[in-house]
């Protein structure tokens, strides 16, 4: 693959070479399709910007590993259930769902995570923390994808659209059930007769014409 490099340092052909050789690893400037090595002005502040939306970063990794934000593409693949991600530690991460790991453990009623973060978040249940504020009506709320969904509801915004019938919704969720209302999956199954519900809720109340042993 031939990698683009930029050359706006002001420097003739041959320094420009030269300055690249003096990098040491030819890897250095290789990447993904269209990454580019941006020399800026001052040859010794060396980046790599992207061209797509000008952020610029020190290191080619990090720079790789944002690149595949606009590419989509995810190398890191899960040998278990094939399930792609953009980052190594990502996949590290997943792979403790197979395996049941779970190394972060709650110093107050013991349940563990398998990510740092998600301890994080669960541990604000037990300190009433909620650092992630409403600018608009002041409410608070423990992870920041809740304040996301709040925030909804004072911009209007319904970013998640039904491919069939273009309604709109706030949250995923509540587009991944509506969904079901097209395809007709019913994947609540009572467990006491085996009769299936498109929602949790037509579940739940079903469960109660079985009270008092009724079948």
């Amino acid at each position: 693959m031939t990698s683009q490099v930029r050359n706006t340092s002001g420097l003739s052909t041959a320094n420009v070479k030269e300055l690249l050789s003096s990098i040491g690893d030819t890897n250095a400037i290789a990447g993904p399709s269209g990454i580019s090595m941006h020399l800026r002005r001052d040859p010794e502040n060396r980046k790599f910007s992207c061209d797509l939306c000008d952020k610029e970063y020190y290191f080619k990794s990090k720079f790789d590993r944002h690149y595949r934000t606009h590419t989509g593409e995810k190398p890191f693949v899960c040998d278990v259930c094939k399930k792609g991600f953009t980052q190594k530690s990502n996949l590290d991460q997943h792979y403790r769902t197979h395996a049941g790991e779970k190394p972060f453990l709650c110093d107050v009623c013991k349940k563990g995570f398998t990510q740092k973060g998600n301890l994080d978040q669960h541990y604000r249940i037990h300190t009433g923390e909620k650092p992630f504020v409403c600018d608009v009506c002041k409410k608070g709320f423990t992870h920041q994808g809740n304040l996301d969904r709040h925030y909804r509801a004072h911009t209007g915004e319904k970013p998640f659209v039904c491919d069939v019938c273009k309604k709109g919704f706030t949250q995923k969720e509540h587009l991944n059930t509506h969904y079901r209302t097209h395809t007709g999956e019913k994947r609540f199954v009572c467990d006491i007769c085996k009769r299936n519900f498109a929602r949790k809720y037509q579940l739940e109340t079903h469960y109660l014409s079985h009270r008092d042993g009724k079948p």
